[in-house]
């Protein structure tokens, strides 16, 4: 007894699994008397109708051979599920490699944008401060210059006062030589 073919595992598996499940439901409902019989029990292959007094030894005979058969076939079935696996593992391995490479540059790009986005929020909170900074600097400055062309003239008028004061001067000390 096999799968169920090469396409079709999943249902092979269905039908053997409802063929389990009739057979213990028709064991448990008292159907003791049928056995299945293989070639080591000495008589005949296949389902029999046990009257006899080895009916205890049949059943246990036929119940190893049940358990030997459904052993072999989940030995097959884990085989092949094992095949399918790898096949599934060389075929989508490149797939799974790659959805995390680009789980991880998605990752860095977001936290990149995150970072970003702060510094354009601290950037613009010191823009803010900087045009108020500078607006106040700019102020400074021209009270600054007022005060400068202020001392400038103020300069500028005792230089003249001083000019005059020295001509004067040159001119009283001529008169007082000459004289």
């Amino acid at each position: 007894g096999g799968g169920g073919g090469g396409g079709g595992g999943g249902d092979g598996i269905k039908i053997g699994d409802a063929l389990v499940a009739k057979n213990m439901a028709v064991s448990a409902s008292g159907a003791s008397s049928i056995l299945y019989l293989d070639d080591s029990s000495g008589s005949a292959k296949g389902w029999t109708h046990s009257s006899d007094g080895t009916a205890t030894t049949r059943l246990l005979d036929s119940l190893r051979t049940e358990h030997t058969t459904l052993s072999d076939v989940g030995s097959l079935i884990r085989k092949k599920a094992d095949k399918l696996e790898a096949r599934l593992d060389l075929r989508h391995g490149g797939y799974v490699k790659r959805h995390g490479a680009l789980r991880e540059e998605a990752l860095r790009s977001f936290a990149e944008m995150r970072h970003a986005a702060i510094e354009a929020e601290v950037y613009v909170s010191l823009l803010a401060q900087e045009t108020g900074g500078a607006t106040s600097r700019i102020e400074g400055l021209q009270a600054e210059v007022r005060r400068m062309e202020e001392d400038e003239a103020q300069a500028q008028r005792r230089y003249g006062e001083l000019l005059r004061e020295r001509n004067r001067l040159r001119i009283l000390s001529r008169q007082r030589n000459g004289d």
